[in-house]
């Protein structure tokens, strides 16, 4: 009787683990720490990044992307605003960073089109 639940125990674990895979790579599972990969990518991408700060303005939402070649790709949007200092003053803009499988990959000003279906 034990070895039967083992064996059943294993089995329960083993389908978690791959309907947990499944949802990870269709999409369907936000960027893990989305928030703090956006604010990186988008300091990685400013021309001067020195004494700006940059904040989310939300969490991660589902989108669709046309790239260059690819139409609807599901993937996931952070909207990000970076304040700097400019000469003439300061400036603040705005940013909406594009995560396919996990990972950030485009802003929307790249080029990218957008929709939420």
């Amino acid at each position: 009787m034990i070895k039967q639940l083992k064996r059943v125990s294993a089995l329960i674990v083993g389908m978690a683990i791959m309907v947990a895979t499944a949802f990870a790579t269709t999409g369907d599972v936000p960027p893990m720490d989305a928030e703090s990969q956006a604010i990186s990518y988008v300091e990685s991408r400013l021309e001067n990044p020195r004494g700006a700060r940059v904040r989310t303005d939300g969490g991660p939402y589902k989108i669709y992307a046309d790239f260059d070649g690819y139409d609807q790709v599901p993937a996931w949007a952070v909207d990000v605003r970076a304040r700097m200092r400019l000469r003439s003053g300061s400036g603040s803009a705005p940013y909406t960073v594009i995560f396919v499988d996990g990972e950030p990959v485009a802003i929307a000003s790249d080029g990218v089109d957008i929709s939420m279906r």
